[in-house]
Order: C-alpha cells, then sequence, then structure tokens
C-alpha cells in the first residue's frame, strides 16, 4: 500500500511511516481484512466507513503542512492515545 502511494505522488516520509504502521484490517470486519490495504473506503459498521489510503494520505500531509501544524499533532497525539485498542474499534 506505501510504495503505492508513493508511486502516486505521496511523497511525505512521516505520513508514509504513519501509514505504514497502522492495521488498517484492525478497523474492518474480518470478511473484509483482505480489502483492508487497496485504495478504497470500506463500512467499519454503525454506518460508516474508514476512508482509502489515498484519502487519508493527502488529509494527513496536508494538515501537517498547514500553519498551526505543531500545535495541531500535540493534539492528535493525545486523541489517539486515549483511544481504545484496534479490537475494540471492530464493527460487530
Amino acid at each position: 500500500m506505501v510504495d503505492r502511494l508513493r508511486r502516486e505522488g505521496l511523497t511525505d516520509e512521516r505520513v508514509l511511516q504513519a501509514l505504514a504502521t497502522v492495521h488498517r484490517h484492525a478497523f474492518v470486519d474480518s470478511a473484509l481484512a483482505t480489502q483492508a490495504y487497496e485504495d478504497t473506503s470500506l463500512p467499519i459498521g454503525h454506518g460508516q466507513t474508514i476512508s482509502k489510503p489515498s484519502v487519508v494520505g493527502r488529509m494527513m500531509a496536508l494538515m501537517l503542512d498547514a500553519p498551526g501544524a505543531r500545535q495541531r499533532r500535540r493534539l492528535i497525539r493525545l486523541e489517539v492515545s486515549r483511544r481504545p485498542p484496534p479490537s475494540a474499534c471492530t464493527s460487530a
């Protein structure tokens, strides 16, 4: 997935590393786990979807380069640290 995103023009290594670290399959139903790393959005339950990796990467890159990004990164780290483990996020 990361190699594909790099070939498609995503160049921010911070974003690529983050995308390589997150286990997307943990956030989708096990029946969809093989599709978790394709560039497509997938349902995660309760009428919600996980955005496709290219969209997530683009949003992250734009956010990291925007004015005030340092303060937002601190808030994001705090938010992520308070999230339940991935097993608690899978759809029922």
